[in-house]
């Protein structure tokens, strides 16, 4: 499948001044992939790392997903995005994940997408994160007639603070650091990680994405994790 190179757009409200002549939040994707995951239907998933290379804070605000045919024609798109850990300090990164379905008439045409990923600015909120560590990835994990592919981090309330409404995403790589699959649990507003103490989170692998991988000959080897919480300034 052909690549089109990703677009990251940084939105700048500057009055007849470069943006460059301004401290400012930059993002800019470190990685992404591309996924034509048939289930009941077809669904074209784009996976993204992003980072920001600025130096100073800044939101994912928004994105696109295009998917087009083999004539270069626009199949879908979507402006639904699933970003984690939205307000990035500099040098931090995060992951987005955008989907969509694609018509059964084309499903066997998909041939190229546009991801495009816009920021601004926002120190309203910080993306408070905590510790992960003890990651990794277990496959083929047999319970009774079900077999089952876990991916685990461990979460470390390293503050002197309750931490309660904590998101953790779990990201499934390859030995290159491919993005294959990403899914993610929430504590609820009412349960809460005490300080000094650890939580285990586990998460099991779509089997559609399974049978996807193994089709392809893709084999995912490792985890990576954020855990995180939202947090007023």
């Amino acid at each position: 499948m052909k690549k089109r190179i990703s677009a990251i757009i940084l939105i700048c409200f500057a009055l007849q001044v470069s943006c460059s002549a301004f401290a400012a939040g930059k993002l800019r994707v470190e990685q992404e992939n591309f996924y034509n995951i048939e289930t009941w239907s077809n669904y074209g998933y784009a996976f993204a790392k992003v980072s920001n290379v600025g130096n100073k804070p800044i939101k994912i605000n928004a994105g696109i997903l295009e998917v087009f045919d083999s004539e270069d024609e626009n199949i879908t798109s979507t402006d639904y995005m699933y970003s984690y850990a939205s307000y990035l300090q500099p040098n931090e990164y995060t992951y987005v994940d955008m989907h969509e379905e694609i018509p059964a008439e084309k499903k066997e045409d998909v041939s190229d997408y546009l991801l495009t990923i816009t920021g601004k600015s926002d120190s309203d909120y910080i993306s408070k994160r905590l510790p992960v560590s003890d990651l990794h990835y277990e496959p083929n994990v047999q319970k009774g007639y079900y077999t089952y592919n876990y991916m685990y981090a461990t979460v470390t309330n390293n503050t002197e603070d309750t931490i309660f409404g904590l998101t953790v995403l779990l990201v499934l790589l390859d030995e290159d650091d491919n993005i294959l699959y990403m899914d993610d649990v929430d504590l609820s507003d009412s349960t809460g990680i005490m300080p000094g103490n650890q939580m285990q989170f586990k998460l099991d692998v779509n089997s559609y994405f399974i049978d996807y991988f193994s089709k392809h000959n893709i084999d995912p080897t490792h985890v990576d994790a954020i855990a995180y919480v939202n947090i007023s300034q």
